[in-house]
C-alpha cells in the first residue's frame, strides 16, 4: 500500500484534548484515518519552521505563509476570534474549495465558480472548536491538491511537506533532512537543536488515489466507516462472509447505500454480529467493486477491556511444563499451553462452559476448562506470562466442520493429524470464533479470577503447513488466504473482549526456502510479506511473530558452526546464528502495525544432547547459554521459551529437556544454567561455556548480536 507524507510536526510538549485529558504523542506514529486525532491541541512553543529546499522546488514553507504551486491560491494569514478560525487567502484563478476534518467529514464547501481571483476569508468551524488538524482541498478544473492546516493556541502554524513516499531521514543539530523517493531532499531547519529523534512526529494517510473503505470501527451497536468515493454516484456497502470473494453476479446483504464519506451501519442483523464479517463497497448502478474488502480494525465497545495485561520484561521461558512448582522454582517468566479444538470444544452435549455465536451455542469441556483454570491461575499468581497455542487435531474419520476442505492425514499409520482451522464455512468459523472468544473473555479479566493470558499463537509452524497446519496440498496463495482469514477471525474475537490481547504467527526456521515442496510449505519470508500485504489491504491489524530457530540439524546443538544460515535476506534458514536478519528484514520490508515493528518472541527452541555423558550435557548447556545471552541483548525479542521441561521419548529421539526422560527423570547440567539465567548468578553459571564456545567474554562473536553487514538481497 502506498503511503504519502502529510505533515511533520516537532513535538516539544504534550497534546491535550479539549476535554482536558493528556495524551503523550512524542515519538508515536499515527495514521490519521485509522487513528483520528479528534479535539487534539498540539503545542509547539518556541519552534519556527522554514524550508530551505522544497521537494519539487516549487514552493516554500514558512511559519505563517503557505504557497501551493498549481493550485492558484496562497494562504497568508490565520486568525481566530470567538471560537472561529479565519483562513485568509489570495486566489489567483477560479477554484473549487472544500474543507474536511480528519474523519473525512465535509465541513465547508465553496462550489460557486465565481470564487476568485482576489482576497478571500474562509471561516473554519463556525461556532465549533478552534483547535485541530483539518484538510483543505483546492483545485483548478481537474487539477487538485490536498494540504493540511494545523492551528494551535500557542503559535499559529500552517505546515506542509510535499506528499511523497518517505525513504529515511537524518538529523544533524537543527537540521532534519527527509529523503523522499523520486524527489529532491527536503531540509527543515528549527530554531532549537533537535534533542531526540523521537521528537519527530509523522502523520500519514493512504494514497488518496485509492478509493474504497478506509476505516471500520465497531461500537456497541453500530459500525462507523470512512469511505473514499471516486465520484458523486450512489454506492452500496455489502456484507460478505470472511471466506467469500465478491462477484458482481452474486447477491449479498446491503448494509448501506448513498454517497456520504462517513457512514453509520448497524452491527447486528438479528442475532448475527456482522462485525466478524468483511465489507465491500460497490457502485450501485454498475456493481463494480470500489477498492478491496475491509474488516473492522478498531474497537470502541464498552465491553472491550483496555487495561494493561500482565507483562514480564524478563525473557526466560519454558515449554511443556510438567511440574508447575519446579517451573516456578526455576524462575520461569513465560510458558505456553497447548489447546486442541477437538478436546476443548464438545459437540452433542451441553456443559456449563458455553458461549453464544450468532444465536448458536458452542460448548466446552468442563474437565479441560477446569485444568486450564488451575494452571493459568497458578502461573499468573507467580508472575508468569501465559501464551496459548491454539491447535486443531483432526481424526482421519472426523467429518465434522472442524475438518478443513482438502485435509489429509499425512501419515496413514496415525489416527489423525494437525490440521488448519476450517474457515471455509459458517460452521467451521463458529468453532474458531467461539473458542477464541471464550478464552479472551475468561482469561483477560482485571481481577485475574481464572488467571490471565497474554497471547494466542494461531496454529503451529505455518511455513511447514502440510505437517503442522494441514489444508492438503495447497498453493502459497491459497494458504495465505485461508490463514489470513483465520487471523482476522481471531483478531476480532480477541479484541472484542480485550484490545491488548496479542496474536502470534508461528514459523519454523525455513526462511527463504520451502520445506519439502511448494504445495507443502512456504518460506517464512514470503509468509510474512504476504500476510502484511493482506493486512494492509483489508485494514491493518496487530499480529506478531512466534519463531522456532532450532539448529539446522536438530540433533546437533552446535548451532554456531552451521554453514547454511548466512547474514542475508536470502538465507535458507533462520537460526540463532543469524537471528539478527529478522528484525533487519522487518524494518526493511516495513512489516509494521501503526508504525511499530511486529513483535518477535521465540516460543519454541531447544538443544539436543547426543548421549548422557557430562561432556554432551555441557555442550547442550553451552548452546543455550550462548543463545540466551544473544537474545537477552536483542531488544526486538520479548520471550525466549526453551523447549522443553522434561525430555520426551515421543519426540523422535530428541533429548532436549532440562530433565532426562528416565523414570524417574534426572536433572541435566542445563538445569542449573537455565535456573541462574537472568539472576545475579548468571555470570558464574555461564563461565564453564567460554572454553567450549571458544570465546573470552559474552560481548564478542556469535554469542552477541551484530546488526551490521546484513545483505538485503
Amino acid at each position: 500500500m502506498n503511503k504519502k507524507i502529510i505533515i511533520v510536526l516537532f513535538i516539544v510538549s504534550l497534546a491535550y484534548s479539549l476535554f482536558g485529558a493528556a495524551i503523550d504523542v512524542r515519538g508515536r506514529v499515527f495514521n490519521i484515518l485509522n487513528e483520528p486525532l479528534e479535539n487534539v491541541l498540539v503545542s509547539m512553543p518556541g519552534q519556527d519552521v522554514t524550508v530551505s529546499s522544497a521537494a519539487d522546488g516549487t514552493f516554500r514553507l514558512t511559519s505563517e505563509t503557505l504557497n501551493i504551486s498549481g493550485a492558484g491560491l496562497s494562504v497568508h494569514e490565520i486568525k481566530s476570534s470567538n471560537g472561529i478560525i479565519h483562513l485568509n487567502m489570495l486566489i489567483k484563478e477560479k477554484v473549487k474549495l472544500s474543507l474536511y476534518n480528519v474523519k473525512g467529514q465535509l465541513l465547508h464547501h465553496v462550489i460557486n465558480s465565481s470564487v476568485g481571483p482576489g482576497a478571500h476569508s474562509l471561516p473554519l468551524f463556525p461556532g465549533g472548536g478552534a483547535f485541530g488538524l483539518y484538510f483543505l482541498k483546492g483545485g483548478i478544473g481537474s487539477q487538485s491538491v490536498a494540504f493540511p492546516l494545523l492551528y494551535t493556541a500557542e503559535c499559529r502554524r500552517v505546515l506542509k511537506v510535499k506528499q511523497a513516499p518517505l525513504a529515511k531521514h537524518t538529523v544533524t543539530g537543527k537540521e532534519i533532512v527527509f529523503k523522499l523517493n523520486g524527489y529532491k531532499d527536503v531540509s527543515i531547519t528549527l530554531d532549537n537543536p533537535v534533542q531526540n529523534v523521537n521528537d519527530i512526529f509523522l502523520l500519514t494517510e493512504e494514497d488518496t488515489q485509492t478509493h474504497g473503505i478506509k476505516i471500520a470501527k465497531a461500537f456497541e451497536n453500530d459500525i462507523i466507516m470512512r469511505l473514499h468515493l471516486p465520484s458523486e454516484a450512489e454506492y452500496q456497502l455489502l456484507e460478505l462472509w470472511p471466506f467469500q470473494q465478491y462477484s458482481s453476479q452474486d447477491s449479498y446483504r446491503v448494509m448501506w447505500e448513498g454517497n456520504q464519506t462517513h457512514i453509520l451501519a448497524g452491527r447486528f442483523d438479528g442475532s448475527r454480529d456482522v462485525m466478524f464479517n468483511k465489507y465491500q463497497l460497490i457502485n450501485k448502478s454498475t456493481r463494480a467493486a470500489i477498492g478491496g474488502y475491509h474488516y473492522v480494525t478498531e474497537f470502541e465497545m464498552g465491553t472491550s477491556r483496555s487495561f494493561p495485561l500482565m507483562h514480564n520484561s524478563e525473557k526466560k521461558g519454558l515449554s511443556n511444563v510438567e511440574d508447575l512448582d519446579d517451573a516456578i522454582a526455576l524462575g520461569t517468566k513465560h510458558v505456553h499451553i497447548n489447546i486442541g479444538l477437538g478436546r476443548f470444544v464438545v459437540r452433542g452435549v451441553s456443559t456449563k462452559y458455553r458461549i453464544n455465536v450468532n444465536g448458536e451455542t458452542v460448548y466446552f469441556s468442563e474437565e479441560f476448562v477446569n485444568i486450564l483454570d488451575s494452571e493459568i491461575k497458578k502461573f499468573t499468581d507467580n508472575n508468569i506470562n501465559v501464551f496459548i497455542v491454539l491447535l486443531n487435531y483432526v481424526g482421519k474419520n472426523d467429518s465434522s466442520s472442524l475438518r478443513p476442505p482438502g485435509f489429509v492425514v499425512a501419515d496413514e499409520t496415525k489416527p489423525g493429524h494437525w490440521a488448519g482451522f476450517n474457515v471455509t464455512s459458517g460452521q467451521g468459523i463458529k468453532y474458531l470464533r467461539g473458542s477464541v472468544e471464550f478464552l479472551a473473555d475468561r482469561y483477560t479479566r482485571e481481577d485475574k479470577k481464572y488467571g490471565q493470558i497474554c497471547t494466542i499463537i494461531l496454529g503451529n509452524e505455518i511455513n511447514m503447513h502440510y505437517a503442522w497446519y494441514n489444508l492438503g496440498e495447497v498453493s502459497n496463495e491459497s494458504l495465505l488466504e485461508q490463514y489470513h482469514t483465520a487471523m482476522r477471525i481471531t483478531d476480532i474475537s480477541m479484541r472484542k473482549h480485550h484490545r491488548l490481547l496479542r496474536q502470534h504467527v508461528p514459523t519454523a526456521y525455513y526462511w527463504d526456502s520451502t520445506w519439502h515442496s511448494p504445495t507443502w510449505g512456504i518460506s517464512a519470508r514470503n509468509l510474512y510479506k504476504g500476510l502484511q500485504e493482506r493486512s494492509e489491504a483489508g485494514g491493518n491489524f496487530p499480529w506478531n511473530l512466534a519463531i522456532h530457530p532450532y539448529p539446522v540439524n536438530l540433533f546437533f546443538a552446535t548451532w554456531w558452526v552451521d554453514p547454511s544460515p548466512i547474514r542475508s535476506f536470502s538465507t535458507l534458514q533462520l537460526t540463532m546464528k543469524n537471528i539478527e536478519v529478522l528484525p533487519v528484514f522487518l524494518r526493511h520490508e516495513n512489516i509494521r502495525y501503526k508504525g511499530d515493528l511486529r513483535g518477535i518472541d521465540i516460543t519454541e527452541q531447544g538443544y539436543h544432547n547426543m548421549d548422557t555423558s557430562l561432556a554432551e550435557q555441557k555442550m547442550q548447556a553451552a548452546a543455550y547459554a550462548c543463545a540466551f545471552n544473544k537474545v537477552k541483548n536483542m531488544p526486538e525479542i520479548g520471550a525466549y521459551i526453551y523447549h522443553r521441561h522434561v525430555s520426551d521419548t515421543a519426540e523422535g529421539g530428541l533429548d532436549l529437556g532440562l530433565w532426562t526422560w528416565d523414570n524417574p527423570p534426572q536433572k541435566k547440567y542445563i538445569y542449573e544454567v537455565f535456573k541462574q539465567s537472568e539472576t545475579p548468578g548468571q555470570e558464574s553459571a555461564y563461565e564453564f561455556a567460554k572454553p567450549i564456545l571458544g570465546i573470552n567474554n559474552w560481548k564478542e562473536g556469535f554469542c552477541f548480536p551484530d546488526y551490521n553487514n546484513i545483505s538485503t538481497e
